[in-house]
């Protein structure tokens, strides 16, 4: 909700002092020629097998974390240790 806030003002005060007028100029954009259509086939074929790659070594990585022994709370990260030693950093027990 802060964040929410916060743009607003600032979009309130950005335009308080700079108007209502566009920051920056963007030219129209022309249609590609019909030629060009191999080319986005190409690049959505490209992007679908680098999205399936992704997801695939993402998946394999959790199926090798999940053959990995459990390891307990305190031996994956030393910080979690209970006792009066787990609020100084660097000090071990």
């Amino acid at each position: 909700m802060a964040a929410l806030a916060a743009c607003g003002v600032a979009t309130w005060v950005g335009r308080a002092i700079s108007g209502q007028a566009a920051e920056f100029t963007v030219a129209p954009l022309t249609e590609p020629a019909l030629r060009a259509l191999p080319l986005f086939v190409l690049l959505g074929v490209a992007a679908g097998f680098a999205g399936m790659a992704y997801n695939c070594t993402l998946l394999g990585t959790l199926r090798a974390a999940d053959r990995l022994p459990r390891l307990p709370v305190e031996a994956r990260n030393p910080r979690c240790r209970a006792g009066p030693s787990s609020t100084i950093p660097g000090h071990s027990v």
